[in-house]
């Protein structure tokens, strides 16, 4: 898979959560050239704020790091730019 070509936008995410805990596990999709490859984000709190991982099932992959994961109730954004990846979505209760 093309790294230029893995930029997306996950636009929604469904979570069954009490509170604005937007710690565990976010399950989603993405399409890259017609094919559809699952994605999971692993998302922990930290002392300085939240830190994450994504895996990627389908090929394989497991504990790539997030660079950047920022909430800003509801809004959650996910940064890999080595990757060229940004997604982002909201949380809904």
């Amino acid at each position: 898979m093309k790294r230029s070509l893995l930029i997306f936008t996950v636009l929604f995410f469904s979570v069954s959560c009490f509170s604005q805990d937007i710690t565990g596990a976010w399950y989603g999709a993405l399409n890259v050239q017609g094919n559809k490859l699952r994605i999971v984000f692993h998302i922990s709190k930290s002392d300085t704020g939240y830190v994450s991982t994504m895996d990627s099932p389908d090929q394989g992959a497991k504990g790539i790091p997030v660079a950047t994961t920022t909430f800003n109730s509801p809004d959650l954004k996910l940064e890999l730019p080595a990757l060229g990846i940004t997604c982002e979505g909201k949380l809904e209760n």
